[in-house]
């Protein structure tokens, strides 16, 4: 199982909620911190600018997953 820096929270109707169309966002799920530091980091460290390169491509591609879940999620509520 891998694990991403980045996922999706999708929040639908339920009965008793008054109307509201579906929202989707996405939330940081895993970040490292140094001690004193208040920023949050969703890289890991790199040495190089090739490492960052990966890094960032990762990051990119996780949200392009979110993206095309968020978006089957909406056809899926619209066809209700």
């Amino acid at each position: 199982m891998r694990n991403y820096s980045f996922e999706l929270e999708f929040v639908t109707q339920q009965r008793n909620d008054l109307p509201f169309p579906p929202v989707a966002r996405a939330f940081i799920a895993a970040y490292s911190g140094i001690e004193g530091n208040p920023h949050k980091f969703v890289t890991h460290d790199c040495m190089s600018a090739k490492e960052f390169d990966y890094e960032i491509d990762r990051l990119h591609a996780e949200l392009e997953t979110l993206r095309s879940e968020a978006q089957q999620r909406f056809v899926t509520e619209n066809v209700r």
